[in-house]
Parts: structure tokens; C-alpha cells; sequence
């Protein structure tokens, strides 16, 4: 699990996970993300994450809520 909340991290961390995929299962295609946009979140950081996942060709993502346990790292 990778947490960011940098635009610049996003793409790195996608890149990262896309090539693991690739590695364990050889088959890139198999990568899936979960979104998890906290209530700071702005809707142009929703857009723009959404964005990087076209640019990185990931075809598979689901847009859900952060648990407790996720929100509480982040603090």
C-alpha cells in the first residue's frame, strides 16, 4: 500500500505499482486502485489523480472512502 498526497508522488507510485503487477503476475494489465480521497481533498485533486490514471494506462480503479486506520496515518 502507498500513500501520497503529493500530484508528483501519484505518478510515481502508479509507475511502481504498475511494474510490481508486471513482475508478479507478468501481466501490467492486472493493476488495480483504490482511490481514496480524505475530505481535504479538492475536486481538482480527484481530477487530477482520475488524469494519471489514463496517462498511466489503468484501466482498473475503484473511487472509495479511507478507513479510520488509513486516515489516522496520515496524521
Amino acid at each position: 500500500m502507498h500513500i501520497t498526497n503529493s500530484g508528483n508522488g501519484i505518478r510515481m507510485v502508479l509507475q511502481l505499482t504498475k511494474a510490481r503487477v508486471q513482475q508478479q503476475y507478468e501481466d501490467a494489465d492486472e493493476t488495480v486502485v483504490l482511490i481514496k480521497p480524505t475530505k481535504d481533498a479538492s475536486y481538482s485533486n480527484l481530477i487530477n489523480t482520475l488524469d494519471e490514471m489514463e496517462i498511466n494506462v489503468i484501466k482498473r480503479y475503484v473511487l472509495m472512502d479511507a478507513t479510520v486506520a488509513e486516515l489516522e496515518k496520515l496524521h
